[in-house]
């Protein structure tokens, strides 16, 4: 396994693991990275307990701090997934670079420790849009596999009224009844999708599973009471976060995919949230992007997918 060396840090700042009461400082990082390269933030507190809750912080997480005590980045490890932020005060200092040679070393770490005989890889999200960030990875032979695009929809009147297909129920999603049906349904419908991992009982009972009132989470039913669709959202500093849609292949092309987006824009819209917004992989192949162009969704920004064999 190839050896892995650390640049040095810039005099002046250390390297720590963050505390568990520290999340606020890790959000502040965060919050002025994306100010500054989207013009508003895009992560809360919750988003970071919740990252936070599957982490060892001693191990996969790091704090460079100043001489005063400022956080100037922040990066976690979470698999072969890695992500750092620099408070754009701090830009061009060589930390980006610094906490990304310990996240591929830390990566071999792990590696070792489970012994892994297959290709060892390391993958980042970057900013598509942000020239700096394509060059940096490239420079250090990342390439980039995936390109997603983050569409939103603003909506200036009420959306149309959802037109189900013939034979389909739209109802609340139950919490502890519907699950593993849910579960069924979205394993069948992602199957073909891109980097598409089995969803289990465990991981769909994780913290991410979030939903603030009844109708956040919807499920559609057939004439049989066989689950064809879903929808999940839940609102987020203003918006409406769709976090999945999901349509079994027999139901794609007959316009359900549609109408449960039409059904979700017009919850939020009686509530005030006026923005809905959602993450689509950009070489989809089910029709997913031309799905949510027809409802209204553009793409407003965009995010590579960059990965790298470490050994």
């Amino acid at each position: 396994m190839t050896r892995h060396s650390t640049t040095t840090l810039a005099p002046g700042f250390t390297v720590r693991a963050p505390r568990t009461d520290e999340a606020a400082k890790a959000l502040d990082v965060i919050v002025a990275y994306d100010v500054a390269e989207y013009g508003e933030p895009d992560y809360e507190l919750e988003d970071v307990e919740q990252d936070w809750s599957k982490l060892d912080l001693n191990r996969n997480a790091w704090f460079v701090e100043t001489a005063d005590g400022q956080i100037a980045a922040y990066a976690m490890l979470d698999g072969n997934s890695a992500t750092a932020f620099e408070h754009p005060n701090f830009r061009d200092l060589g930390l980006l670079e610094h906490l990304l040679d310990r996240m591929e070393a830390r990566r071999l770490e792990v590696a070792a420790e489970q012994d892994v005989e297959s290709a060892i890889t390391i993958r980042y999200w970057t900013n598509g849009q942000n020239p700096r960030e394509q060059e940096l990875f490239a420079g250090r032979g990342y390439d980039v596999i995936r390109t997603f695009w983050r569409m939103q929809i603003e909506m200036q009147e009420a959306p149309p009224q959802p037109q189900l297909p013939e034979g389909i129920t739209l109802r609340t999603y139950v919490p502890g009844e519907d699950d593993q049906r849910f579960i069924d349904m979205m394993n069948i419908t992602f199957a073909d999708h891109w980097d598409h991992e089995e969803i289990t009982l465990e991981s769909f009972l994780s913290p991410h599973r979030i939903y603030t009132q009844p109708d956040d989470w919807m499920v559609a039913e057939d004439e049989t009471g066989r689950f064809v669709a879903g929808i999940k959202s839940r609102p987020s500093m203003g918006s409406a976060w769709i976090t999945s849609v999901s349509v079994h292949p027999d139901l794609r092309g007959k316009g359900l995919g549609l109408a449960i987006l039409h059904y979700i824009f017009g919850v939020y819209y009686r509530r005030g949230i006026t923005r809905a917004w959602l993450a689509v992989d950009s070489e989809n192949s089910t029709g997913a992007t031309s799905l949510y162009e027809r409802a209204g969704m553009r793409p407003v920004k965009v995010h590579n997918r960059f990965e790298k064999v470490l050994g």
